[in-house]
């Protein structure tokens, strides 16, 4: 049997770094040598690699043609996650600069400049110059060939991110930094053996992009949930019965719950949650309903994977997001910035090779980078345990984690004291009994709040998160710097918080 050309085949970590001509050459055999493979499916049906990649190298000949090239930074903006995927991919062989997020808005507030916006909407309301995408630019051929096109040794690709510190972010990160995950991820066992993968996360997020490449690199089908819930994805599971599935720990919450319920007979054979720590009863149940394997990385869009480890039974140290992956560096800090010995507790930060990490653009740029010394601060408090696997134990700022979602609780305070006679709020993350975070509220107001009518608020401002405590006080707990007391204020939540993970309104507002 001839065997598939993979980009697997190349060296690894600590070899020769992939170039932008290595992937695409090796891409385009791949598509030519087996050309009914599939590469995405959804319910609207399936697209084979040739198709993909032929697109790809059409497309990036009409945007020769039209001067898109080079360090232009280019908007991918179409409702259709494919074509974005297939624009992106021609622009990255045209050495651009691709901006991946659709959301126009967050490159005006941070001050980046896009020289131009990809679009299947008419009516898109854009400070920048946008040009609508035409069918005829999709004209792939058989076999698919590169000739007459020069492949652009070098591309780089924006990214938003909210992470570490819980605001939004652009993080943009080079050729080498992106083919740097491609290869380390995929080289790994957990992923070598899943070929069919569904990913839950946005398809804007650098994992998941990352995960695409892969899928396409090395012959596997990327799977396309209609629905991106908790019941859309065990929908697909059963349809599509995918080898790998990619989830939020609180996404995987959800869908045990609805398991208990109704079970299912289609299994996966490897789970991974990621952006969260994951709770061992939410990892031992979705191996008994779900999944043969759960693998846990912590990590950040900055810097990537971390730490990673795999489940597939009871474990000796639940709390332990896993040992280092190669080439990264984990130790926690104290307050003066001193590395700690093992065992003892701080700040967690990672040392990674400076050609991984990501660098922040726009007005994010100008105070911040990810990068100090070569350590990045992951805004997290743990320890290095004797085996040398870390642990976690929660923020050490304020942003919250909700199950994989990061937030700063300024926007929901924000969003809270709009509401009629509120006159100062405090959002805290507090960790219930089952490991997720609960977002409790304490307000100061002139009429009645509660739960109900907080929620609802919420509701109405159409805020992406709820609270699942609310608290009416007469006065916020203040330090003698005059800033909130949050930990005081985590400790009068913590005895209250275990409650529902999934917020349900009884009545309307």
């Amino acid at each position: 049997m001839k065997k598939k050309a993979s980009l697997t085949d190349q060296p690894h970590a600590g070899g020769a770094l992939l170039s932008n001509k290595t992937f695409f050459s090796q891409l385009i055999a791949l598509a030519n040598s087996h050309s009914s493979l599939l590469a995405i499916c959804s319910d609207s049906g399936s697209t084979t690699l040739s198709d993909v990649v032929g697109n790809v190298v059409a497309l990036s000949k009409v945007f020769r043609a039209k001067k898109i090239q080079g360090r232009r930074c280019v908007c991918v903006a179409s409702k259709n996650p494919d074509v974005n995927l297939v624009m992106a991919l021609a622009l990255m062989m045209n050495g651009c600069r691709v901006a991946y997020s659709r959301d126009l808005a967050n490159y005006e507030e941070l001050g980046v400049d896009l020289d131009l916006v990809l679009t299947d909407q008419p009516n898109l309301k854009s400070a920048f110059r946008t040009t609508m995408i035409k069918q005829e630019w999709f004209t792939p051929k058989k076999p698919v060939s590169t000739s007459g096109l020069s492949i652009a040794q070098n591309f780089s690709v924006i990214f938003p991110s909210s992470g570490s510190t819980g605001r939004p972010k652009l993080i943009e990160f080079s050729a080498d930094a992106v083919f740097h995950r491609v290869k380390t991820k995929g080289e790994h066992l957990y992923f070598s053996e899943s070929k069919r993968l569904l990913l839950s996360t946005n398809a804007a997020m650098l994992s998941s992009f990352v995960d695409t490449l892969i899928s396409l690199q090395s012959g596997g089908l990327l799977i396309r949930a209609t629905v991106h819930s908790a019941q859309g994805m065990l929908t697909a599971i059963q349809k599509y019965s995918p080898n790998y599935f990619l989830a939020a720990p609180a996404m995987l919450a959800e869908m045990v719950e609805l398991l208990e319920l109704n079970p299912i007979n289609t299994r996966v054979n490897c789970v991974r949650a990621t952006g969260a720590y994951c709770p061992p009863k939410v990892k031992a149940d979705a191996l008994r309903l779900l999944c043969d394997v759960v693998v846990t990385s912590y990590g950040a869009a900055e810097v990537g994977r971390m730490a990673w480890k795999t489940a597939s039974g009871p474990e000796a140290n639940p709390r332990s997001v896993g040992n280092p992956v190669q080439g990264v560096e984990i130790a926690a800090f104290d307050e003066d910035g001193n590395k700690l010995q093992r065992g003892e507790i701080g700040s967690i930060r990672a040392k990674v090779d400076p050609i991984v990490a990501g660098k922040y653009v726009g007005s994010t740029a100008v105070t911040v980078a990810p990068l100090s010394n070569g350590w990045f601060s992951t805004g997290d408090t743990g320890t290095i345990l004797e085996d040398g696997s870390l642990e976690i134990f929660g923020r050490s700022s304020a942003v919250i984690n909700f199950g994989g979602n990061k937030m700063h609780p300024s926007f929901l305070e924000e969003a809270l004291l709009s509401m009629k006679g509120v006159s100062a709020v405090a959002v805290v993350g507090v960790e219930a009994p089952d490991g997720f975070q609960r977002i409790c509220a304490a307000m100061v107001s002139s009429v009645a709040v509660d739960f109900e009518s907080a929620n609802w608020h919420l509701v109405a401002k159409e805020f992406e998160f709820p609270v699942h405590l609310v608290t009416q006080l007469e006065k916020l707990p203040l330090l003698a710097s005059g800033k909130v007391d949050r930990i005081a204020l985590q400790e009068q939540f913590r005895p209250k918080a275990d409650v529902p993970l999934f917020v349900t309104l009884t009545k309307h507002a």
